[in-house]
C-alpha cells in the first residue's frame, strides 16, 4: 500500500492506491467511471446496515451503488448469468444478495420485455434494479451537492482567516 523512494539520503514514503497500481489520489481526483468514488448514506453506518446484511447482499448493494453513481443512471440492468464475468460474483450469490435487498425494502425491480430474435419466443425479459430511500441515486446526488457546498464554505473560511503574504 506504499512505495519507498530514495532521494539522496532521505527515503520518501508514498501511499499507493487501494489496488496498489498507482500513487494515491484524493477522492474526486479520478474522473473515469472505473476509478470513481461513491458515497454511502449515513444510514449505512448509523443504522448498522453493514452488519444486518449477508455478504452477497452487501456486495450487490455496492455494485448497484457504483453503477447508479452518475446522474444519468438511476437504475442498472443486471443478469445473473453475467455477474461472474462482470463483477466476479457467482450467479447464485448475486441472486441471493438481490433477493435479500428486496426483502428489506432497499431494492426496486423493473422488468422490461425486449425482442430477442434468437429466443424461441422471440422475446426476453431484462430486469433493471434501482435503490430506494436514502440509497436512491437522487438522494445520494443531494448528499454530494450538500458536501460540495460545505467544502466550498470551509475553503472560503480558511482563505478568509489565513494570514496574508503581505503581512509576512
Amino acid at each position: 500500500m506504499i512505495s519507498r523512494k530514495r532521494e539522496g539520503r532521505v527515503t520518501r514514503i508514498v501511499p499507493r492506491r487501494e489496488d496498489g497500481a498507482e500513487d494515491y489520489e484524493a477522492p474526486g481526483g479520478r474522473q473515469d467511471r472505473w476509478n470513481a468514488y461513491f458515497a454511502l448514506p449515513d444510514q449505512f453506518w448509523n443504522e448498522k446496515h453493514f452488519a444486518q446484511f449477508s455478504l452477497p447482499a452487501l456486495v450487490m448493494l455496492l455494485v448497484i451503488l457504483k453503477e447508479t453513481n452518475s446522474a444519468k443512471a438511476h437504475e442498472v440492468w443486471l443478469a445473473y448469468d453475467h455477474a461472474d464475468a462482470w463483477y466476479g460474483i457467482k450467479p447464485k450469490s448475486a441472486q441471493n444478495g438481490l433477493k435479500e435487498l428486496e426483502d428489506h425494502g432497499f431494492l426496486i425491480r423493473r422488468r422490461e420485455t425486449i425482442t430477442a430474435p434468437l429466443s424461441p419466443t422471440g422475446k426476453t425479459t431484462r430486469i433493471y434494479y434501482s435503490l430506494h430511500g436514502p440509497y436512491s441515486q437522487k438522494e445520494r446526488a443531494a448528499l454530494r451537492a450538500k458536501a460540495a457546498k460545505a467544502v466550498k464554505a470551509r475553503d472560503r473560511t480558511v482563505t478568509a482567516t489565513a494570514p496574508s503574504e503581505a503581512a509576512a
